[in-house]
């Protein structure tokens, strides 16, 4: 399973897990706070030049897929 950036698509190399909401709140590693972006996504989210509310979450994107390759669970 190779994921794209959740924001613009690019998948040419390794992307970024960012925390949407920072890691100061209650249980910040939560799929509902992650998102998956290409470094330069990512850089823009940190500049706040992308909003929150433009962020994709891995729960939204992924939700229980991950189970099918880290557990070989197919549901």
């Amino acid at each position: 399973m190779q994921l794209g950036c959740f924001r613009c698509g690019w998948n040419e190399g390794s992307c970024d897990i960012h925390h949407i909401r920072g890691r100061k709140i209650e249980n910040p590693h939560a799929h509902h706070n992650l998102t998956h972006l290409c470094p330069n996504c990512h850089r823009l989210a940190h500049q706040n030049v992308v909003s929150t509310d433009e962020l994709i979450t891995f729960e939204d994107a992924v939700g229980d897929e991950w189970k099918k390759f880290y557990f070989g669970w197919s549901g």
